[in-house]
């Protein structure tokens, strides 16, 4: 039961951890891009 309930109550989280991850390396990303730009 318990386990059920944690598989029901996971996939909101999961997006929104996959979001902030997305957002994260967008930044990243971003920030290196412009550092190897002379």
């Amino acid at each position: 039961m318990k386990l059920n309930q944690s598989f029901n109550y996971r996939p909101e989280k999961f997006l929104v951890i996959t979001r902030s991850l997305k957002m994260f390396l967008l930044k990243t990303t971003r920030s290196i891009s412009v550092e190897n730009k002379p």
